[in-house]
């Protein structure tokens, strides 16, 4: 972290006040920080990126859009949901701008956006967009994919929320089915499948059933 912030002051120094290599620096520096748990320097470093950014980019570039998401993870590590939802809708905005509409990345980016909407207590927008993802991840990304895993994993947590465990069960045994296929057997995150698996056969009365997962 030293070394980017001596380079940040630098550059501070020697370079015209929007110049792209300062938006680079602050962007990397706001991530060092954002690692460390420390989210309100870390949104002022990326808003200084985005504004430098802003003034020299088009509205629609990809690097607007990066920003725009590490903008909203802050914002999410923070419990700012309505915030944080603002910013990963612009970010998506952009990405649908140049990338393919079965791009696996606007797959990510509508998925961030419903765990934002699951947070605000949204479980029904944030079911509908999840499924919209699973199934451009289905498109465009091998049937292993620890993606899909990840999609069947969310759209799991969801119907669990919303009390439709028999879809629950059915997601979280998809998930499972796949990330065996490309993890190894002591992952940690088959370990949280089979958590939640049990904890959706307890909440339906099968315990027997939920202790053999746990």
């Amino acid at each position: 972290m030293s070394h980017l912030g001596n380079a940040l002051q630098i550059w501070q120094e020697s370079l015209p006040l929007h110049h792209p290599h300062l938006a680079i620096l602050h962007n990397n520096v706001g991530m060092a920080q954002q690692s460390m748990g420390k989210y309100s320097t870390t949104l002022l470093h990326y808003q200084k990126a985005l504004d430098i950014r802003q003034n020299s980019l088009p509205i629609d570039h990809h690097f607007l859009g990066t920003l725009q998401n590490n903008i909203a993870l802050a914002h999410q590590s923070m419990e700012e949901y309505s915030t944080a939802l603002s910013h990963y809708q612009k970010a998506l905005e952009i990405d649908e701008q140049y990338l393919p509409l079965n791009h696996p990345s606007l797959a990510t980016a509508r998925s961030n956006i419903d765990l934002v909407h699951q947070s605000l207590g949204q479980c029904s927008i944030a079911l509908a967009n999840l499924k919209g993802a699973l199934k451009i991840r289905e498109k465009s990304l091998p049937s292993n994919h620890p993606d899909l895993a990840s999609s069947h994993n969310n759209i799991g947590l969801v119907s669990q929320s919303m009390g439709d465990y028999p879809t629950a069960l059915s997601h979280f045994e998809k998930a499972l089915q796949i990330s065996r296929e490309s993890l190894q057997p002591d992952h940690p995150h088959l370990g949280t499948l089979y958590n939640n698996i049990g904890f959706t056969y307890q909440s339906m009365g099968d315990y027997s059933i939920a202790l053999s997962h746990w």
